[in-house]
């Protein structure tokens, strides 16, 4: 089992906020929940959401997630939306 390294939320905001702008950025406990990986997410622990929810605007921005998100070993999960905007949860 891969283990990582416990970050706090601050931090990773202030990092990602360099690679995207602060708008496309959300720190909201609702969307947390809402673009959570699992279907059960009303009953997840609060500390087990996801830090933030990020919505790159080009491949750019994508990049410099994922290769910022390698780099600490934070997990990523993207995903699609129906509406063609693609979101990131750090």
């Amino acid at each position: 089992m891969v283990e990582y390294v416990e970050y706090k939320q601050e931090d990773v905001y202030e990092d990602v906020k360099k690679i995207v702008p602060e708008d496309f950025i959300s720190t909201s406990i609702f969307e947390r929940i809402n673009n959570n990986t699992t279907p059960l997410a009303f009953d997840m622990e609060r500390d087990k959401l996801p830090y933030l929810v990020v919505r790159p605007g080009s491949t750019k921005e994508v990049s410099g997630l994922m290769k910022y998100a390698n780099s600490k070993r934070i997990p990523v999960f993207p995903r699609q939306q129906p509406c063609r905007s693609f979101e990131v949860l750090v």
